[in-house]
């Protein structure tokens, strides 16, 4: 079953909100356990209580963008929980961007991305599930989620798997390693390097950033199918 929370102060599109849902889940013949809130406070307060996979946040509460404030708490609390901002203001396309979501969708618009929406998610998580197993050159054995990797390097004669929590050092060749990992969300960007496209923020013409700050390079050789790459797998995992 999957948990979903709904905040939204306008009373008359909470309900909407919540009537879409539960036709959809009914034509899915899935199970939804789905909670609404009128007030950000009241959704932050139940977090670790209830625990979402997934929130649908509205944007502006009491002509204040509360819920993109609200989005960080969940960021930082939930992490693994998705979020979709459901808003009537494309002005705040922009700034939506500065916390870790899923989707921006107008509200007069959900209904035709529900199918869409829950498609992607089921993929998403199934990504995250994912698991590769290395060997490092220490000869300690370390399974982990594809998801948590950040991007790989290789520098002299080793590769460096850095993930959200540690760098791993392995023997096994880029090449070797990316065969291994999941199609369509890890690329090149450089001989040396690999990204997960996931934790990819900006793209420049000889430089990427990622959501950690970090900056690697962009060589010439590998521009050009790399934003291609990333292009696709945009179109694959958003909306």
């Amino acid at each position: 079953m999957r948990s979903i929370a709904v905040c939204d102060d306008d009373e008359a599109q909470l309900k909407a909100t919540l009537d879409l849902l539960g036709d959809f889940a009914s034509s899915r013949q899935m199970e939804l356990d789905v909670r609404s809130y009128a007030k950000t406070c009241d959704l932050l307060s139940e977090l670790h209580d209830f625990n979402p996979d997934l929130v649908f946040m509205d944007i502006e509460f009491d002509g204040q963008p509360e819920g993109i404030l609200a989005v960080h708490v969940i960021n930082e609390q939930v992490p693994d929980c998705q979020v979709v901002y459901l808003t009537n203001y494309l002005q705040y396309a922009v700034d939506v961007y500065r916390t870790d979501h899923v989707w921006f969708v107008l509200k007069t618009q959900l209904e035709q991305r529900l199918p869409e929406l829950f498609d992607k998610l089921s993929a998403i998580e199934a990504s995250k599930r994912k698991h590769v197993v290395v060997e490092t050159k220490d000869g300690a054995i370390i399974n982990m989620a594809c998801a948590d990797i950040r991007y790989i390097e290789r520098r002299e004669r080793v590769t460096h798997i850095v993930t959200k929590d540690a760098t791993y050092h392995v023997r096994e060749k880029v090449s070797s390693l990316l065969e291994r990992l999941p199609k369509g969300l890890f690329a090149r960007c450089h001989y040396s390097f690999v990204v997960n496209m996931e934790h990819v923020s900006e793209i420049h013409a000889s430089d990427l950033t990622l959501d950690d700050g970090t900056r690697l390079i962009v060589s010439r050789n590998y521009a050009k199918a790399f934003r291609e790459r990333y292009l696709q797998w945009a179109d694959s995992w958003t909306v």
